[in-house]
Parts: structure tokens; sequence; C-alpha cells
């Protein structure tokens, strides 16, 4: 994923690329975290600026949400808003996910669900344009875990 397209992205929508907004997209970009919360990038901007503000954080998050930058998920096991990037390149923005109450750990599933779009065409008339599924449970690490520690 380049930054040029985010960039671009960013601009083509009206909006002026302020030095926050390209250094929150670098940093999103550059992280090893494909799932983020609001805090977790907080925690990661403070290391680099250690001036930058929450409520830039927020803001800038619900710019990106807005503009088909970030997609975000809420996680009602936990109460927290969790975000990841879109690549600009891939017109299809159908997630499925499975998310561990355990460990907080995002798990994204193959694209098999995509198999039920004909079905639903037909039998509903509806044709889906982009969808989040999110499964809640327990990942194979926190199980082993759990046996281990019985």
């Amino acid at each position: 994923m380049k930054i040029e397209n985010y960039k671009a992205k960013i601009l083509e929508e009206g909006w002026k690329l302020t030095r926050q907004r390209l250094q929150l997209l670098t940093i999103i970009l550059e992280s090893s975290l494909k799932y983020f919360s609001a805090e977790d990038l907080y925690e990661i901007t403070k290391q680099v600026d250690a001036q930058v503000a929450s409520s830039t954080i927020y803001r800038t998050l619900e710019l990106f949400e807005d503009l088909q930058i970030l997609r975000s998920v809420l996680v009602k096991s936990n109460g927290t808003r969790y975000f990841n990037l879109l690549d600009l390149e891939k017109p299809d923005h159908c997630h499925q996910h499975l998310f561990c109450v355990n460990c907080n750990q995002f798990i994204e599933i193959a694209n098999e669900i995509h198999s039920y779009n004909p079905f639903i065409k037909n039998e509903y008339n509806f044709q889906i344009s982009e969808h989040d599924l999110l499964f809640y449970g327990t990942c194979k690490t926190c199980l082993r875990n759990k046996r281990i520690s019985s």
C-alpha cells in the first residue's frame, strides 16, 4: 500500500494534508499493527511526537474513516473500536473476522463468505456493496493455554 494513494485521496476529497495527518498516516502504514485502537495509535505516536493530543488522534481517525481510508469495527465484548487500513487499490471492502475475547486478537478469515452473495442476490433481490462480519470466541493459542493451565 503506497502512501501516495492515501495522500491523493485526502487531497481529492478537499482536505488539507496537514503535518499531523501525514504523520499519523505514515505511522499507520509503517506500524506492525494490522488492527489498532485509538489508544494504541496514540501510544505509538507519542513516541515520535510527545506533543500530540489524543483529540488529534480521534479526529484524524474519524476523518480517515469518513474518507474510507480506514475501516473500524466496534467490539461489543470490550467496547473498543478497532481500525484497520483499507487498500485503496482493491474496491472490495468486505471484511470477515474472528475476534478472540481473551487476548483481543483479530484473525481475518478467507472470502468463503462471498459465496453467500449470489444467494442473497437471488433470494432477496439485494445487491451487497460491503459488509462486516465479526465472530467472537477463543483463539487456538488461548484454548491451548487454557488446556495447559487446567
